[in-house]
């Protein structure tokens, strides 16, 4: 199509895939994604043709369908409707991306990198529901995405902004989220970037009481650091020490002087 017919080429490609039972057609997908790549057309084109991409293919242009996110609710709407043809299996085929699938992919750091229209896709992922009320994507997929996310090489930040959202607005078991916590301290998460560790520490302190058994599994310099970056956590962890035995609350002085 012509430069300056971006819009009606649009209006084409949801005209001919407005079915998202029917799977679109391979020649049209890959006309598509080649015009993307060749005039950097952004994830507007994507959204109506990804349950005709393959596992692969949705991946790489997860990052383009999350980056259409304004906060508004027109791009929420396409976004919501891209995760439903990406997750839905046709008569012919099966979905795309399981939805522990996608979710993971939310996590990439190429999706990673768009930053608030990460959180913000993660956000429509979460909130997606059945005509009924009922949630599309289950708790388990969290809780299973949640602890392989916390196993790759790379953790974000928006790793734990997930797993509050799932303890907050999902009713997600506490325990889960504690050994995300506790994973990221075997894997020395102060060491990580300063934003990391200002996310691991908000959800150490959201997480409390139940968080205060990891402290004797923290570091000084690092438990030092983290009581720094936090009033209401420190009061807490002062207040746990303190009940310590003399023995126990000995190495502990420096945090209560």
């Amino acid at each position: 199509f012509p430069v300056g017919a971006e819009t009606l080429a649009q209006r084409m490609i949801f005209l001919l895939c407005s079915d998202a039972t029917r799977v679109p057609a391979r020649e049209l997908v890959q006309g598509v994604l080649g015009m993307c790549d060749e005039r950097n057309l952004d994830g507007n084109f994507m959204v109506f043709l990804v349950n005709g991409m393959d596992r692969e293919e949705a991946l790489k242009r997860l990052p383009s369908i999350v980056g259409i996110l304004d906060g508004s609710d027109g791009p929420r709407m396409l976004v919501r409707e891209s995760f439903a043809r990406l997750t839905t299996s046709s008569l012919n085929r099966p979905s795309v991306l399981s939805p522990t699938q996608l979710l993971m992919g939310l996590h990439d750091e190429a999706v990673v990198a768009t930053g608030q229209k990460a959180v913000e896709a993660v956000g429509v992922y979460e909130a997606m529901a059945k005509p009924d009320g009922t949630r599309v994507f289950s708790t388990p997929v969290f809780d299973t995405a949640l602890k392989l996310l916390a196993e790759q090489e790379h953790v974000s930040p928006l790793m734990l902004q997930t797993a509050d959202a799932y303890y907050r607005r999902r009713g997600g078991p506490a325990g889960t989220v504690i050994k995300l916590l506790q994973k990221l301290i075997e894997r020395k998460v102060w060491e990580m970037d300063d934003g990391m560790v200002e996310v691991f520490v908000q959800s150490f302190r959201t997480m409390l009481p139940g968080t205060l058994a990891l402290v004797k599994t923290v570091p000084h310099d690092a438990l030092r650091r983290m009581v720094e970056m936090d009033a209401q956590l420190a009061t807490a962890v002062r207040g746990y020490v303190s009940k310590m035995p003399d023995s126990a609350r000995k190495p502990y002085r420096w945090l209560l002087h």
